[in-house]
């Protein structure tokens, strides 16, 4: 009997417990819901008032606008009656510019001069000479009736008894057997000494004349 009635308050101090928590709970719920309901209405409040002011701000630029207009459209006016003044054009003044011809002075004609046996031709100086007659660069000369030739070219034969066109040479050694050869004849050239330029059988020279 006696652990039954412990049991039974030991029952009803835990229901009691429960009871408080779940009150204390719903109360702090209630509290919390009626700051929040608080804060939103003031920022509400504080968005209206800055819509409020935003719309006054608004109000006062347009006011500023049109006082700024009214006070910019005399200026125009006062624009309109000033008369800007008239330039008038100065006469142009031509301005001539006289040369004076500074007197010429005469230079004394320009005179040349070439060395003896020259003849002159304006600044130049021409000597002309008869060129030279002489085998040509790479032959022989045989003399006449012989002309020039190349022994290299000699064909070995018998007396007088060469082609058309070639001339025979005779060949004779001491204590031996004379010799007759063939080759073909080369005519004289005319040549000139050097500084000098051919021109048919003449060499001309041209120097620079002297200055005097």
């Amino acid at each position: 009997m006696h652990s039954f009635i412990n049991k039974v308050k030991t029952t009803l101090a835990i229901v009691l417990f429960i009871l408080l928590t779940m009150t204390t709970i719903v109360l702090f719920n209630i509290f919390n819901a009626n700051d929040f309901n608080k804060k939103d209405k003031k920022e509400e409040t504080k968005t209206e008032e800055k819509i409020d002011n935003k719309e006054e701000e608004k109000e006062e630029d347009k006011e500023e606008i049109i006082e700024e207009k009214k006070e910019e459209e005399p200026k125009v006016e006062e624009k309109k009656e000033k008369k800007e003044p008239v330039e008038i054009p100065k006469p142009k003044v031509e301005e001539k510019t006289v040369e004076i011809q500074k007197p010429k002075t005469e230079e004394p004609p320009i005179t040349y001069s070439c060395p003896s046996g020259y003849t002159q031709d304006g600044n130049k100086c021409h000597l002309t000479v008869d060129a030279t007659l002489k085998c040509p660069e790479g032959t022989d000369e045989g003399g006449d009736p012989i002309g020039c030739f190349k022994f290299s070219e000699a064909i070995e034969t018998q007396e007088e008894s060469c082609p058309s066109g070639q001339v025979w040479l005779q060949m004779i050694s001491l204590g031996g057997p004379t010799k007759y050869y063939c080759y073909p004849s080369y005519d004289k050239v005319y040549t000139c000494e050097d500084g000098y330029t051919l021109n048919g059988n003449k060499c001309t020279k041209t120097i620079d004349a002297t200055k005097n």
